[in-house]
Parts: structure tokens; C-alpha cells; sequence
């Protein structure tokens, strides 16, 4: 199913700017100020943020010349608490786990396009950075007793994990417009990405320091975004 909805967007694609030439040209609304909000078309024709799930917005400073911004933000808390109980004949052992697990990110993908006409069909291509923060820590605690013995056990762990990620993107595509407000486009992405990390570990046997530990990373990758299809509606 999935295929055939991918292989009726290329065709719709080709139709436009097969069709381009003859169509009705005062239906495409890309001008001097206009803007828009842009969609990324999945299966079963979902929407979802084209280049920025939280916002993917563009406006024109001219009928050829445009910009693109893309901005994601998101994040979660999760707490956890389970308990364990263990029978070894006249002794037992109870275990209670306690897990906090908290993360934020935020991305920016900005992009300068310049565009070509013909008819209702804008060909297109640009270029721009990107840059993302993720945030990320754990929290885990482990107490223990036995029955026999009153002592208690606690450990405990901690890590934190920050990134950084800056990079380039290159991109060329294709819009029709459907309406004077409403346009489908098709957009091929390739880019490079540097990204740093590090985080600390920090772990306590009943409350004496058993661990102590900081990693750093650098990588270096090219990406591929593919194709993507999407909507857009101007204002």
C-alpha cells in the first residue's frame, strides 16, 4: 500500500510539470512577501512538520528568491517505580527500583531557495545550516534489604548526556500549485553534519562515590534525506 501511494505522488508530480506549459498561470500565488506553512506528506497521506515538526515556515522576498526556517522542540519526563519481592526459605530479599529518565532537544534548519517558473510549476534549490542541543538525564536508584539483615542497601547512578550538532544542507525540488494558496512539492536533501558529545556518569555505593566517569565523542557523517513530499499553504 505504501508503495503505491509513493508511486501515485511521483505520477501526480510528473502530470504537473508535464502540463505546466498550458495550465492556468494566475493560479500560482508565489510573489513578493508571501507566506507559508509547510507540511511533509506521509503514509496514508498523514501530515507531519516538513523540515521542523514543531514549525516549518517560509516566506519570499521576491517571485525567485525565498527563505525556509524549520524549528523542532521536544522533550519528555519519565518516572518509573517498581518492586521486587524474593523468597529463599526462612529469608528474603525486597528490591525497589526507582528510574527518572528526563530529555530535551531543540533543532534549527534554515535554508536559502531561489526558484525558476514555468506555468503553475516552480523548480527550485538552496542551501543552509542546521544546528541541534539534546539534553538527556538519568537517574537510577536501587534499594535492597534483607530480612535477616537490617542494613540497607542503596545504589544509586546519575548521567548526564548533552550533544551538539551543526551542519549544511543542500536541497533541489519541485512545487505545483494547486490553488492559488495550496501547492504539492517534491524536495531531494543531502548534507553534512559535525556532532560533539559528552556526558558524565556518576555512581554511589550507600552514599560513598564508586564511579566517576566522563566520555567524549566527535563524529562526522554525510546524510541523505531522500525524498520527501509535502503540502504548503500560503496566507
Amino acid at each position: 500500500m505504501k508503495k503505491l501511494i509513493i508511486i501515485a505522488t511521483m505520477l501526480l508530480f510528473v502530470s504537473a510539470m508535464l502540463f505546466a506549459g498550458g495550465t492556468d498561470s494566475t493560479k500560482a500565488a508565489i510573489a513578493k512577501d508571501a507566506k507559508c506553512l509547510q507540511f511533509r506528506i506521509g503514509s496514508n497521506f498523514s501530515l507531519s512538520g516538513f523540515q521542523g515538526s514543531s514549525i516549518s515556515y517560509k516566506k519570499h522576498t521576491s517571485e525567485n528568491r525565498a527563505y525556509r526556517a524549520g524549528i523542532t522542540v521536544s522533550g519528555g519526563m519519565l518516572k518509573d517505580f517498581q518492586a521486587y519481592d524474593t523468597s529463599f526459605g526462612t529469608d528474603s530479599l525486597h528490591r525497589d527500583y526507582n528510574v527518572n529518565n528526563n530529555d530535551f532537544s531543540v533543532a534549527v534548519n534554515w535554508q536559502r531557495l531561489k526558484y525558476s517558473r514555468s506555468g503553475n510549476t516552480y523548480f527550485y534549490y538552496g542551501y543552509g545550516p542546521n544546528i541541534a542541543y539534546v539534553l538527556d538525564y538519568q537517574e537510577y536508584l536501587r534499594e535492597e534489604c534483607r530480612t535477616t539483615e537490617p542494613e540497607i542497601i542503596e545504589i544509586q547512578e546519575k548521567r548526564i548526556s548533552h550533544g551538539i550538532s551543526a551542519g549544511a544542507t543542500l536541497l533541489a525540488g519541485v512545487e505545483y500549485f494547486i490553488t492559488a494558496s495550496i501547492s504539492i512539492h517534491a524536495e531531494y536533501s543531502q548534507g553534512i553534519s559535525y556532532k560533539y558529545q559528552w556526558y558524565k556518569i556518576f555512581g554511589d555505593y550507600n552514599e560513598e562515590q564508586i564511579r566517576n566517569e566522563i566520555r567524549k565523542s566527535n563524529t562526522v557523517s554525510l546524510n541523505a534525506g531522500g525524498v520527501r513530499f509535502g503540502c504548503s499553504f500560503y496566507f
